[in-house]
């Protein structure tokens, strides 16, 4: 009896606790992969997402090319994209923020474009890290952060033109619009 009083005890205790981890709020990562120039399904793009060095969850993009992301507050996060045949994209997202934020769901879409691996490209600039994605104060928005050196820029930018020249060859993509850098990686990545 004292046994039983004492188990509905500690559950009445400990269930605010429950209720206040129900409403607590978190990052909400979601977007969409697609193949760049080219209006081509780009299905079961793998993401693997790390924390503290260690892998700590994977997932496929769906029929419709999209994903999403439940990230917990306080941590840094590596965000790989990746599939067979494509350059891989990795992406830093630190979910710092205010405590005063910490009941809100924060939203954040990232668009992915993936391309082929040219031969003509020096692909070292993507071996590292694509973007970083962090809470910017001064709008309370997770937004990416835009502190790369102006020489990465440069690079991206001649890999473009090669990538124009390659696509001029093999695609009507040229035809269709004008090609612009920050496709290259996303479409918010110098905005």
């Amino acid at each position: 009896m004292i046994l039983r009083k004492t188990i509905l005890n500690i559950s009445f205790l400990l269930l605010p606790l429950s209720i206040i981890a129900q409403n607590a709020g978190y990052v909400k990562l979601s977007g969409q992969v697609k193949l760049r120039g080219s209006n081509n399904e780009l299905k079961d793009v793998s993401l693997v997402i790390f924390s503290g060095g260690e892998k700590v969850n994977e997932i496929k993009t769906n029929s419709s090319e999209t994903f999403q992301i439940r990230l917990e507050f306080n941590k840094k996060y590596l965000v790989e994209v990746n599939k067979a045949g494509l350059v891989k994209l990795k992406y830093e997202i630190v979910t710092q923020l205010p405590e005063s934020e910490f009941n809100k769901i924060h939203p954040f879409y990232l668009r992915v474009y993936l391309f082929p691996n040219y031969s003509e490209m020096d692909m070292s600039i993507y071996g590292g890290l694509s973007s970083t994605i962090k809470y910017d104060e001064s709008s309370g928005k997770f937004a990416f952060n835009y502190t790369g050196s102006e020489n990465l820029h440069q690079r991206i930018v001649e890999n473009d033109r090669v990538i124009l020249g390659v696509q001029n060859k093999n695609s009507r993509y040229l035809r269709m619009r004008k090609l612009r850098v920050t496709e290259l990686m996303t479409t918010s990545f110098l905005r």
